[in-house]
């Protein structure tokens, strides 16, 4: 139990420093407004109209 325990832990570790490395990008859909707008590392990139299928 302790082995799986510490290999699960140890790969988690690896995910996370790998995540933190790698660049970050985020899409976020505002339904309301029919906008998707791109994240990368924080900042927005793009801002585009978007069809939903909500009016």
């Amino acid at each position: 139990m302790r082995d799986l325990l510490s290999s699960y832990w140890e790969g988690s570790r690896r995910e996370e420093a790998a995540s933190k490395t790698a660049n970050q990008g985020l899409i976020i859909i505002n339904k309301y407004y029919n906008k998707l707008a791109y994240f990368h590392n924080g900042y927005i990139e793009i801002v585009d109209s978007v069809a939903t299928g909500k009016t």
